[in-house]
């Protein structure tokens, strides 16, 4: 996949995010550390897997990012938001139709983003859903201290796992 930069917000179509806005608007997905965004990023492979693919983490950087300016956002990870209607259940469901629903309810109610508890990532660490228009932003600050997500990942101590290419395997034929 070729890096789209910090600061892209995606959008459906082509998108598939958990807040993804329909076009021409889009959201750009950060976490509280780089630990949380990349758990977020390798999370369905890593459970399912018991390993990280190695094809997941190529060229994907992870930056530490400043939102530029105050926003307002609609946080459903504190105990009120089930007053309005919203469970845990919002952050964790693969029914990401209903999620993009709410994400576009959220927006039109003014809200700027989404403050959230992360899927893959118990304990404290929070997402932030922003909302802008589809694509890169442009003239927002990068990092310039950003990190490989595999450096990241090695750090965390999890196994990564590069797929074998056909020469380094023998095929053989099974008794019959």
């Amino acid at each position: 996949m070729p890096d789209r930069g910090a600061w892209y917000f995606a959008s459906v179509p082509p998108g598939g995010g958990r807040f993804d806005l329909a076009e021409p608007r889009g959201t750009c997905y950060l976490a509280t550390s780089r630990a949380a965004a990349v758990r977020e990023l390798i999370g369905p492979d890593f459970l399912a897997l018991g390993w990280v693919p190695g094809e997941l983490l190529r060229g994907r950087i992870v930056s530490r990012l400043r939102v530029p300016a105050p926003v307002r956002v609609a946080n459903v990870s504190v105990a009120s938001a089930a007053d309005r209607g919203v469970s845990s259940e919002l952050t964790t469901t693969t029914d990401y139709p209903l999620t993009q629903q709410w994400a576009a309810a959220f927006a039109r109610a003014g809200f700027a983003g989404i403050r959230y508890a992360l899927r893959f990532t118990p304990g404290r660490a929070r997402g932030l859903a922003l909302f802008g228009p589809s694509g890169p932003a442009d003239g927002l600050p990068g990092d310039p201290l950003a990190q490989q997500a595999a450096d990241v990942v090695d750090r965390m101590g999890l196994a990564v796992v590069d797929e074998p290419h056909s020469r380094a395997v023998e095929v053989v034929s099974p008794s019959v």
